[in-house]
């Protein structure tokens, strides 16, 4: 695991995209230190337009990325729409399919 972490890391120093985090698991991993600079994790507030509220099973309402939940709800689309109700194994089938 450690030389996984260390391999992660050269990446993530090559592409300039070492962050405080970054160097947190370095020090933990005795890796030597970055050769380029450790920006600062970059986040950003979404704005409501990218959200989509959803009510669950339980009536709590969920907040979700727009992008995430139309990629969802177009999978689950495809699934059921391919398999046959109440045919697991078709439905079985419809999955891998998706995922192929």
């Amino acid at each position: 695991d450690t030389k996984r972490a260390l391999l992660a890391l050269q990446v993530l120093d090559n592409e300039r995209l070492c962050t405080p985090m970054s160097e947190h698991l370095r020090q933990r991993v005795g890796g030597p230190p970055p050769r380029n600079g450790v920006g600062e994790i970059e986040w950003r507030r979404r704005e409501k337009e990218e959200h989509e509220w959803v009510t669950n099973s339980l009536g709590f309402s969920l907040r979700l990325n727009k992008i995430e939940y139309y990629k969802e709800v177009g999978t689950m689309h495809y699934i059921l729409g391919q398999g046959r109700k109440d045919n697991i194994p078709s439905i079985h089938k419809a999955i891998e399919t998706f995922i192929r």
